[in-house]
């Protein structure tokens, strides 16, 4: 394995590994910087990695619309926001004002790593043009993809 995949497989290790955030809060923050950068294949990947941490079917086609939906908590909609519009550069200092009333430094640290990580994963998988696999396209065609492409830049 050439020794640049070693270290992003080490960073994506290091990033999701448990620490101060929900791991399925996580897995949503990624969602939505993938939605935002049109990755379909990032965006299979994290709705099912999400299910695997007691998102709900629910509460991922809910996501689209976090700033109004019962499903997502105030403490999620800070992170959500910061990925959503931090993965465009386009932050607006009260949304990271509101951020920093949820999280503290060490989860700041935390969420940033992941919106980070999938700005590398999203520009990789969008110039290699990367498939999703059969069981995560299932899941992909589960999901409102016209609202998941709403979130792009």
């Amino acid at each position: 394995m050439p020794e640049f995949l070693q270290g992003v497989f080490g960073m994506v290790k290091a990033i999701y590994s448990p620490g101060f955030v929900e791991p399925g809060l996580k897995r949503l923050v990624g969602l939505t910087g993938s939605a935002v950068n049109g990755c379909q294949y990032s965006v299979a990947h994290s709705a099912g990695a999400a299910r695997k941490f007691a998102v709900s079917n629910e509460k991922l086609n809910a996501i689209w619309d976090y700033e109004r939906s019962d499903l997502v908590t105030d403490r999620e909609r800070a992170p959500i926001n910061v990925a959503r519009y931090g993965s465009q550069i386009s932050m607006s200092d009260l949304d990271y004002q509101h951020f920093e009333q949820y999280f503290d430094e060490p989860e700041q640290l935390e969420i940033l790593a992941v919106i980070s990580l999938f700005g590398f994963l999203n520009a990789r998988n969008g110039i290699a043009l990367t498939d999703i696999e059969a069981p995560l396209l299932n899941l992909w065609n589960q999901l409102d993809q016209q609202k998941i492409m709403s979130f792009k830049k």
